[in-house]
């Protein structure tokens, strides 16, 4: 008789949580939910229209399409969806992790990133899982698997292409001294290519043009967001008392200060930084997995780190009506 362990166990147990939460919106729609169930509807009654006109990513599509075939509700397509994003983030981030542990990255993923993700932005939701297990993997140098699912997080959300050459910092190579100078130099040519990038991508994408103009004039001032604020405070504290961290802790580090110099560095393509950036910033659940392998400063650190987002979250999803009563199209 076959068994199954206690963590697969406990990842499905938390995924099909998840999922039920997303079928019965307790909190209300967000608003990308209308755009997900009308999307589930064109795919029904014209699939091959869509794979001609819809601005969203290959992998998607297509598992979208099954999908609709195997359940005839919107709300069940999506709640699949989320049951896949979820379980791959708690099994594969769990590696990471101990046993008695592993609930403080749970909290801090499911108030800092699962309103945010699975329950609006599905495509970044199953990239940034995708992303996940792309690190786990590069992590136990099983390269040839992660580079076949580095493709599939690409054809889930284009700007996971952005996240992943990050992964390639050598663990050994790292130094506090390193890290920022390497950060200025991806700053600068992110800058200096921007206008050139922006230009050449709106002349051949369509979808594009309408990302770049998407909050055009509210991009000068999400680039202090207080969201970043805990982040900020993680990464100084993480500099300061570099000899507390673990290996793994270093490398996602390095990565979250590459993330930032990307977003500034690309800050005039606007929703496209953004969501590479919050592409980026999932990685700090593996961070936060590392809890137990931490120095005492560090440990306090990242307790505060979590409080912090967690505070933050509660008052932007559920202070501020993030969330309708009722489903708009």
């Amino acid at each position: 008789m076959m068994r199954v362990s206690r963590s697969k166990v406990l990842t499905l147990a938390i995924g099909a949580a998840a999922a039920l939460v997303s079928v019965l919106q307790p909190f209300g729609y967000s608003p990308d939910y209308p755009q997900y169930s009308y999307f589930f509807d064109q795919l029904r009654s014209d699939y091959l229209s869509q794979l001609r006109e819809s601005r969203f990513e290959l992998g998607f599509l297509h598992l979208s399409y099954l999908l609709t075939q195997i359940f005839r509700e919107n709300v069940h397509v999506y709640g699949f969806f989320v049951l896949i994003a979820i379980g791959l983030k708690v099994y594969f981030a769990g590696r990471f992790s101990a046993k008695n542990y592993a609930w403080i990255f749970l909290v801090f993923y499911f108030f800092k990133f699962f309103p945010l993700h699975e329950l609006t932005q599905l495509r970044a939701a199953m990239a940034a899982s995708l992303l996940v297990v792309v690190f786990y993997y590069y992590s136990i140098e099983r390269y040839w698997i992660a580079l076949s699912i580095s493709l599939i997080a690409i054809a889930f959300h284009n700007s996971a292409g952005l996240v992943l050459p990050f992964f390639l910092t050598p663990m050994a190579a790292l130094t506090r001294g390193r890290i920022v100078l390497a950060a200025l130099i991806v700053y600068v040519s992110c800058y200096l290519i921007s206008d050139y990038l922006v230009g050449f991508l709106a002349d051949r994408i369509v979808v594009f043009e309408m990302y770049i103009n998407a909050g055009i004039e509210s991009r000068r001032d999400a680039a202090f967001s207080p969201v970043f604020f805990p982040e900020f405070f993680l990464i100084a504290l993480s500099f300061v008392c570099w000899r507390d961290l673990s290996g793994v802790m270093k490398k996602v580090l390095a990565i979250e200060v590459f993330g930032f110099a990307v977003f500034y560095g690309f800050i005039d393509l606007g929703v496209v930084a953004v969501r590479g950036r919050e592409l980026f910033s999932v990685l700090w659940i593996v961070f936060v997995a590392q809890f137990p392998f931490a120095g005492k400063k560090i440990r306090a650190g990242i307790v505060f780190f979590v409080l912090a987002s967690v505070l933050l979250s509660v008052y932007l999803y559920f202070v501020l009506d993030f969330f309708a009563s009722e489903l708009g199209y």
